[in-house]
């Protein structure tokens, strides 16, 4: 049994994408870190498709560099790639004992249109899923503001919230999660709806399970010393509705250093 629990992290570490400021596996939520002392985390992850006729059958994000900062706010860097760098920010403005915590913030505060791990502006970036070809095409990313909300019970966390952006998707199903789902046009500013569920195993194993208006994704997240790992498959949809020449994607990231408040769990 601790063998192929072995066999899993070692698998997992080699295939990832996911590590942004305040992240449960792809979407934000609002239980991060609260220090008054700054605790900076770096780290870089990997993805591939479980098919290699993908057109994007792998990619790496080549860093992610997050700081949790003055107790209520968070803030990163992520290099998707060379030309494809972001910041991402978070505040959360309500905090108490026994109620949901709720945060306010942006994804892709940058200066392009497009952005994301396989690349920018569509058809030729971008995942071949999300850049959709009817009447409405894919949300551009950049400044993808959110509202969150998390809410701890026991060995139970929920997360809902709506946000724009990369938020929004336009596929056969998840054209359902946003408001544009209201009419026949497509609209940049159209918020989508994005939740999460994780189960607290134990320190070392969190099961997650998320959907957002571009993925449905599965997966968990643990810790061991001073590097936290996840595991993830992602776009689950495209195998459950059985969608031509697309495929989910298998996913891992570890941040391997907690430069301070070693102490404190990483998100």
């Amino acid at each position: 049994m601790k063998g192929w629990i072995l066999n899993i992290i070692i698998i997992g570490v080699l295939y990832s994408q996911v590590g942004r400021v305040a992240s449960l596996l792809e979407i934000p939520v609002a239980d991060f870190p609260e220090s008054s002392i700054p605790s900076y985390y770096f780290g870089n992850d990997f993805s591939m498709a479980l098919n290699t006729n993908d057109n994007h059958f792998f990619d790496m994000d080549y860093i992610h560099f997050n700081v949790y900062f003055l107790e209520k706010f968070g803030a990163g860097i992520n290099f998707f790639t060379t030309r494809e760098i972001g910041i991402d920010f978070i505040y959360k403005f309500f905090s108490a004992p026994n109620v949901p915590s709720i945060a306010l913030g942006v994804r892709n505060f940058t200066y392009a249109r497009y952005i994301s791990s396989a690349g920018g502006k569509p058809p030729d970036g971008g995942f071949k899923d999300e850049n959709y070809t009817g009447k409405k095409r894919r949300n551009p990313e950049i400044f993808s503001i959110f509202i969150v909300s998390s809410y701890s019970i026991r060995d139970y966390n929920f997360h809902l919230g709506i946000g724009r952006g990369e938020f929004v998707g336009y596929g056969p199903h998840s054209k359902y999660l946003n408001t544009d789902v209201f009419v026949d046009t497509y609209h940049e500013l159209a918020f989508g709806i994005f939740a999460g569920f994780e189960y607290k195993y134990s320190e070392r194993f969190n099961y997650i399970v998320e959907i957002d208006g571009r993925d449905l994704t599965l997966g968990f997240k643990g810790k061991y010393g001073m590097v936290n790992y996840f595991f993830e498959i992602t776009k689950l949809e495209l195998w459950i509705w059985r969608a031509k020449s697309l495929y989910p994607r298998m996913k891992n990231f570890k941040k391997i250093i907690e430069l301070l408040n070693k102490d404190r769990e990483i998100l």
